[in-house]
């Protein structure tokens, strides 16, 4: 189970700074699928452990992005949201979570981390618009390719309870 994580945590930090990094999308969206690894990591996992490991993920897309502690600062964020949702929704066990919650559940994380991001980004509401469109549509691009990869990768009962 560790060298699990481990291996999905590489993979997708790679995923994300060697490949999403560098595609342009149009209006400067943008990706972001390493927060999946926050996302699967074990329900027991321990509040200080998860906020260090979305810290610890964070840091290395900066440093293959090239920017410094923007992706650190909202993989953190991201990490404490997983605990907030986890805990008001009253979830025991990831692995057989619904569809349906993990769908709210990644986008919740997805938005928290997506409006860190771009809001510190901007650092301004001048161009408030702009940041909100870019904040919502990245949050589904972002929801929509991790749930389709959830459903691609996870066991079976996760997508099968509807």
């Amino acid at each position: 189970m560790i060298l699990r994580n481990i291996l999905r945590f590489f993979i997708l930090a790679f995923v994300q700074g060697a490949i999403l990094s560098q595609i342009s999308l149009p209006f400067n969206l943008h990706i972001f699928l390493y927060i999946y690894f926050i996302l699967l990591l074990p329900y027991q996992t321990p509040p200080w452990l998860l906020l260090s490991l979305g810290f610890a993920s964070g840091a290395v897309v900066d440093i293959l992005a090239g920017v410094a502690g923007l992706f650190a600062f909202s993989a953190t964020l991201a990490a404490f949201t997983r605990i907030i949702f986890i805990r008001a929704a009253k979830i025991n066990d990831l692995k057989n979570i619904r569809f349906r919650h993990f769908f709210f559940y990644t986008f919740w994380v997805c938005l928290t981390h997506s409006a860190a991001i771009f809001m510190l980004d901007a650092f301004s509401f001048s161009n408030f618009g702009y940041t909100l469109f870019l904040i919502i549509s990245s949050t589904i691009l972002s929801t929509i390719l991790i749930v389709f990869c959830n459903a691609v990768f996870a066991p079976k009962n996760i997508h099968e309870t509807f």
